[in-house]
């Protein structure tokens, strides 16, 4: 399919049809894990997936990785995924969120964990995605534990934010949804 002529129509009635290109694209963006052959912009197209351009590619690449999406509705899922919930990962917290740089999310993307979410001893902090685990470690947050990457991540009530005293002077607090 050319990038430039097709239609949604078009490109999803290929998809449709069951041709070897939509099947090999489909089979390699399932394959795909963060650390072998990166799907690339046609390969999405090939498969009848929308909204994927160069400047989202990296983003909806580590939404792929290491999912099962083996249909074009699956991918096309995978690939307006903006928010990732993390539940009691707090052990594995560092080495998630580097894994998802490493995918292609910004460092930058806000973060909120939640310790014991709803409870009178709720927790909160945010930082960027390449902090909030730091942060974590320094407020010795444990599980039960949510933690929030996304835009969504933004919209968390400053006034129950807690920041480490460690870190006061030196960690700037992310000035979120102004």
């Amino acid at each position: 399919v050319d990038e430039t002529a097709g239609t949604t129509a078009q490109i999803q009635a290929l998809a449709d049809t069951g041709s070897t290109t939509a099947s090999d694209a489909i089979t390699a963006i399932d394959a795909y894990n963060g650390s072998n052959t990166v799907p690339t912009v046609q390969q999405y197209i090939d498969a009848g997936v929308t909204g994927v351009t160069a400047g989202n590619l990296d983003a909806v690449n580590a939404a792929v990785a290491n999912q099962t999406a083996g249909t074009t509705a699956q991918i096309q899922a995978l690939a307006n995924t903006d928010t990732v919930i993390l539940m009691m990962a707090r052990k594995n917290l560092h080495s998630i969120t580097q894994q998802l740089i490493e995918a292609g999310r910004s460092p930058d993307t806000p973060a909120a964990c939640i310790e014991r979410a709803t409870y009178s001893d709720q927790r909160v902090t945010c930082a960027t995605l390449a902090e909030i685990a730091t942060q974590a470690d320094l407020l010795d947050m444990k599980n039960p534990m949510v933690t929030v990457i996304g835009k969504v991540a933004a919209m968390v009530d400053q006034d129950q934010v807690e920041w480490p005293e460690e870190t006061q002077e030196n960690f700037y607090a992310i000035e979120f949804g102004e």
